[in-house]
């Protein structure tokens, strides 16, 4: 079965609390936000979210993409070069 998915990108916020240093003042930080674009891979037939790297997202498509076919590999073939690999060590 041949599925058609790309790599989506989306923005993920994370907010910083604002540090108090009160022995050091002029090391205190204001309160603030970060956002970041990250990566999910999407079936393009359904919408649905297939790899979103447990909800943190890839940071870069080619990732994603390498992430995606390394969980949908055929892992039979890694089986087989492995046994290669323990024949050849005999």
């Amino acid at each position: 079965m041949s599925q058609t998915y790309k790599a989506m990108p989306f923005t993920v916020t994370t907010h910083h609390d604002k540090v108090i240093n009160k022995n050091e003042p002029w090391e205190n930080h204001p309160a603030y936000d970060t956002t970041e674009m990250r990566f999910c891979i999407v079936s393009t037939d359904t919408g649905e979210v297939l790899d979103d790297a447990q909800g943190y997202g890839y940071k870069t498509a080619q990732k994603a993409y390498a992430g995606y076919s390394y969980k949908n590999r055929d892992k039979s073939e890694d089986k087989e070069r492995l046994a290669k690999k323990r024949h050849i060590e005999k």
